[in-house]
């Protein structure tokens, strides 16, 4: 495993530097736009957490050859019940708040929390058309290191377009739902009269011969 950087997370301004700078990793490694999402938004709540509950943190980046990885410690007094938190059983906007929803956005997720500090680490398969190799991942920390941080109301911006666009492709499932169910409902619903027609229709073929017309018995 090789760590392409590290940073500190001491206030807000370093929560939206750790969000800006796991979205610029992400792309360099390949993940798509969503994946960049996810990746950003679950270290965004890890290190919201830590520096919340903590005072603050550091983050790590790693990657091998099968996943991404981001490392947030803390010297916190840690989390009293982890397993009451991932389970939703704990206090809302207590110590270990946003873990849950990181979880759920990560393809693997570890904790360990002790009164002297916690450790997250956040992971995500890499694409599967991405396999670097020792000298494309010491490429891309190259490249983090010559790109410069943008500022935090650059960052905040972005963000707010991509929920934006997430805003807009949301509504525009709904409308394709909204269709769909239309489609269904008229569907069924010529189901409905075709089956009630087929059953007012009268069963010629159960009346006795001498009701048909035209039949005459010798």
């Amino acid at each position: 495993m090789i760590r392409l950087m590290a940073l500190d997370i001491p206030d807000e301004q370093g929560i939206v530097l750790a969000r800006q700078r796991t979205r610029q990793v992400a792309e360099l490694l390949g993940f798509d736009r969503q994946d960049q999402v996810r990746l950003a938004t679950a270290v965004s709540a890890v290190a919201r957490n830590a520096v919340q509950f903590a005072g603050g943190g550091r983050a790590e980046f790693t990657a091998d050859d099968r996943t991404f990885t981001v490392i947030i410690r803390d010297g916190g007094p840690g989390i009293a019940n982890v397993q009451a938190v991932l389970d939703g059983r704990a206090t809302s906007g207590g110590a270990g708040t946003g873990l849950v929803g990181a979880r759920r956005l990560m393809d693997t997720f570890a904790i360990e929390s002790t009164p002297s500090g916690t450790v997250v680490r956040l992971g995500k398969e890499l694409p599967r058309h991405v396999q670097p190799s020792g000298s494309g991942v010491i490429r891309i920390a190259a490249e983090l290191a010559r790109l410069a941080p943008e500022s935090p109301l650059v960052e905040v911006e972005h963000q707010n377009r991509e929920l934006l666009r997430a805003l807009g492709e949301l509504r525009e499932r709904d409308a394709q739902m909204a269709e769909l169910n239309r489609e269904l409902e008229e569907t069924n619903g010529a189901w409905w009269l075709c089956t009630r027609n087929s059953r007012s229709r009268p069963n010629r073929s159960a009346e006795p011969p001498n009701s048909r017309p035209g039949f005459s018995r010798t």
